[in-house]
């Protein structure tokens, strides 16, 4: 098996493609606006999850979890919901070990969802801007 193989999914292909076609038949803002939403929370709940780490807090450590856990989820981040997933259950297990790893994976994994989504949105627009569909997003 070569590294491509067993690489973690970081974003559900699945996923992507049920948001593409909300974009084309419903709203093709949608990911746009699903994405703003998830870069505006993220980062706060990711220094929750680290605070509540660093202070033995649990119970704030599982409830944050879960809630990042669900947003990366509805964003197609399945292996940054995966290490949410697992801090989620060190906090209702109330076992803090090996939360500062799990911390340390869960900003890398923060940084290639941001990578990966930022690639789709590029293609989604290079795609809309040839085909006349989703109108194109202003640069910066």
């Amino acid at each position: 098996m070569n590294k491509q193989q067993i690489a973690p999914e970081i974003l559900n292909q699945a996923t992507i493609a049920t948001l593409l076609g909300i974009c084309e038949e419903v709203n093709p803002d949608f990911l746009d606006e699903l994405i703003e939403m998830f870069v505006a929370v993220a980062p706060g709940l990711i220094e929750k999850i680290k605070a509540a780490a660093a202070g033995g807090d649990s119970k704030l450590l599982e409830a944050t979890a879960h809630r990042l856990k669900g947003s990366s989820l509805n964003l197609g981040g399945s292996h940054m919901a995966e290490i949410c997933d697992s801090l989620e259950k060190k906090g209702r297990e109330q076992e803090l070990t090996g939360v500062d790893d799990l911390t340390e994976r869960l900003d890398k994994s923060y940084l290639e969802l941001l990578s990966e989504l930022d690639k789709l949105t590029k293609q989604q627009r290079v795609g809309a801007t040839q085909t006349g569909g989703l109108k194109p997003q202003p640069a910066g």
